[in-house]
């Protein structure tokens, strides 16, 4: 991975519901395809997982804090999953280019 990566593409944020798993689409770079990787950025306390299709977060999964940003490789992976640990965050994920 580069020492930096920008983000030239609209991410997507996500208000999670008090321990209820949220799961959507990864959000696409700046010219439509699927990003390597994506940034992870949280109010709170939660859990997020890549998955191929819409799937389930559990606590079991990477946990991420609001002090924390990180940084995950999509690799064939189509679909996030996400929960918080029973307070309401928000949690933004957003393409990282690959140029």
């Amino acid at each position: 991975m580069k020492k930096s990566m920008n983000i030239q593409a609209n991410g997507v944020t996500v208000t999670t519901v008090a321990s209820t798993s949220a799961n959507g689409t990864i959000p696409v770079d700046s010219v439509g395809t699927r990003p390597r990787f994506v940034r992870v950025l949280s109010t709170g306390t939660c859990y997020v997982r890549l998955t191929v299709g819409a799937q389930t977060a559990t606590t079991a999964a990477c946990m991420v804090t609001s002090a924390s940003p990180i940084i995950l490789e999509v690799g064939g992976c189509t679909h996030y999953a996400l929960i918080d640990d029973g307070a309401i965050v928000k949690v933004n994920i957003s393409p990282l280019e690959d140029n």
